[in-house]
């Protein structure tokens, strides 16, 4: 995004942090060998910290620039192809005192060949019922919906999807033949929850109470969903960083399936 302040401003000290190279250095540092597939931009934020009469005093602009976006990594030798990314229609904006800014959310697809086998991967993170309100959400999930028609791969669809078991597009999912992985994994119970309201990193009592990531499975025509093996991770206390910082606000899910013919 180009600075839109005077050159002056771009001489701050830059304490910007990009996550992906970060993520992938994580990965590296555990023998985990992962390639970037597709990185889709989405909300591009400048925020002024401080008032114009603020600034003139300063001599300078405080800000803060956020950029969002979804990121799709595979293990390196699966086979990729159809990669394709797209921003969401349904969007919204709000007013930061500069004028409105877009808020925009979007989605990752690619066809992943491991062992033989080829699935449909789809990634995405719809905006949030507290922010951009149900309708927008749903609207949405609607749009996704809508690039699986005349797939008959199998599909997993997977992220921060900010709806719950009890909302409409839950069922939704389900009425199209998708399966909840969490629900057909094998093993002894656990609790399904994967997120906290509290979004305090640094508070040690933070409890896990709801649940808005999922892994969801289409078969195609001639299999059916076999086994799951499902667990969260990052949600205990011993999974925290030297710091003593929970590793974000969501708990991680790791998931193992297979497709069986259909009897």
């Amino acid at each position: 995004m180009p600075n839109p302040y005077p050159a002056s401003f771009a001489t701050l000290p830059d304490d910007s942090l990009d996550f992906l190279p970060l993520f992938q250095q994580a990965l590296a540092a555990r023998q985990l060998d992962y390639v970037l597939v597709a990185q889709r931009w989405e909300t591009d934020l400048l925020l002024p910290l401080a008032p114009p009469e603020l600034v003139q005093l300063l001599g300078f602009l405080p800000y803060v620039h956020f950029r969002d976006s979804d990121v799709m990594l595979v293990r390196r030798g699966t086979g990729v192809a159809n990669v394709v990314s797209q921003l969401y229609q349904a969007r919204f904006a709000i007013d930061l005192g500069a004028g409105p800014v877009e808020i925009t959310r979007g989605w990752i697809a690619a066809d992943l060949n491991v062992r033989g086998r080829t699935v449909r991967m789809v990634l995405t993170h719809p905006e949030s019922d507290v922010t951009g309100g149900t309708a927008l959400r749903d609207l949405q999930v609607q749009e996704l919906f809508g690039t699986f028609a005349g797939v008959t791969l199998p599909i997993v669809v997977t992220g921060d999807l900010n709806f719950r078991p009890y909302d409409a597009p839950y069922a939704q999912f389900l009425e199209a033949g998708f399966k909840d992985a969490w629900k057909q994994r094998v093993g002894a119970p656990l609790p399904e929850f994967t997120s906290s309201p509290d979004d305090d990193l640094a508070d040690p009592n933070r409890q896990l109470t709801d649940r808005l990531d999922y892994v969801f499975v289409r078969p195609d025509a001639a299999h059916q969903l076999g086994p799951v093996q499902f667990t969260l991770f990052g949600d205990q206390l011993s999974e925290r960083t030297v710091s003593g910082l929970w590793v974000s606000d969501h708990a991680g899910l790791l998931v193992g399936f297979v497709l069986v013919p259909r009897k």
